[in-house]
């Protein structure tokens, strides 16, 4: 079986799962390389949100780990806040 990486509210959960708690680090932070900002970063079909170009200023929140290593961010596109994961090798703090 496979998992997914997302938001979810414990008391809407049927079952009691051990859920680790995502503390936000709200930190300013700079996009190094051009990336694709996804919703989830280990779906093999994980769909792109937004193209971001280097320097472009972010919020960075998390970090997130599988095979990889993701950065959890904020930005605004078109006038609408937006979360994501971008691979941590793209973004600077």
């Amino acid at each position: 079986k496979g998992y997914r990486v997302g938001y979810v509210d414990r008391t809407q959960l049927k079952y009691t799962y051990n859920i680790n708690k995502i503390y936000m680090a709200y930190t300013d932070a700079v996009i190094t390389q051009s990336c694709s900002l996804t919703q989830d970063p280990i779906s093999v079909n994980g769909a792109v949100l937004v193209d971001i170009g280097a320097g472009e200023h972010v919020t960075y929140l998390a970090q997130f780990h599988d095979k990889k290593s993701y950065a959890f961010i904020e930005l605004e596109v078109e006038g609408e806040w937006v979360r994501g994961f971008v691979p941590l090798s793209c973004i600077s703090r």
